[in-house]
């Protein structure tokens, strides 16, 4: 299976910095940048520095710490993008192992959050798939195997498959918000269409939001943003 020195997650966080991927929000466990594939704004990942193939695999704590970054992330976006009412939050999780994705996806867990309008029940009847609903502390059940899993936007649960009889594409979410904002071709395609432009664009953005808004945002999104303007 890929090794951690193979992984471009872990290569980023022993300061071999891609200048693409700039962080815009760091705490003891997570970081968060712009996806490379920018295809729509304001499309982020939340990963964890543990060199670990899934959610699944957090301990309890850092679950829990997890969700105080999701929430952060999710008012950051809103804030600067206030156009946008729905954030879709999802993970295409490896099994333990790494099994079940393509030769050359980052095998390092890691949680997209993009402005869009979908939401998981969209998800469930756009595909087809048997989803069901769990709450986020039972997901160690489900790292033997690769899974989809979507966060409900109106209570705590998500929803889940993680059926190894199916097998769903790891760029699938990409391909409906793509069909969602009617951009044509494979836009969606990161390996094809990196998009560092728009990376950059989104970094600056927020950082803009930040500055505008230091007032209320609370301490603890303060305090784990506070070095994008130490360097300036």
């Amino acid at each position: 299976g890929p090794t951690k020195k193979d992984c471009a997650y872990c290569q980023y966080l022993d300061g071999d910095v891609h200048k693409n991927e700039r962080p815009v929000y760091r705490s003891e466990n997570f970081f968060v940048i712009p996806t490379i594939g920018q295809f729509v704004n304001g499309y982020l990942l939340i990963i964890p520095n543990a060199h670990i193939m899934s959610n699944a695999e957090l301990s309890s704590e850092h679950l829990e710490e997890f969700y105080t970054v999701l929430n952060d992330i999710k008012f950051i976006l809103k804030l600067t993008y206030p156009n946008f009412k729905e954030v879709l939050v999802w993970e295409n999780g490896s099994g333990s192992g790494g099994k079940g994705k393509a030769k050359d996806s980052v095998v390092h867990s890691h949680v997209h959050v993009a402005l869009s309008d979908l939401i998981s029940h969209d998800i469930k009847a756009l595909s087809g798939f048997d989803f069901e609903e769990i709450e986020l502390k039972d997901l160690a059940l489900y790292k033997s195997h690769s899974y989809l899993l979507v966060k409900n936007p109106d209570n705590e649960k998500w929803i889940i498959n993680n059926n190894p009889e199916v097998y769903i594409p790891r760029q699938y979410v990409r391909q409906l918000i793509a069909e969602e904002y009617g951009i044509q071709g494979e836009a969606w395609n990161w390996r094809t269409h990196p998009f560092e432009e728009k990376m950059h664009q989104t970094v600056d953005t927020i950082i803009a939001a930040l500055e505008k808004n230091q007032c209320i945002l609370s301490e603890r999104i303060r305090n784990r943003t506070r070095f994008l303007f130490d360097a300036n």
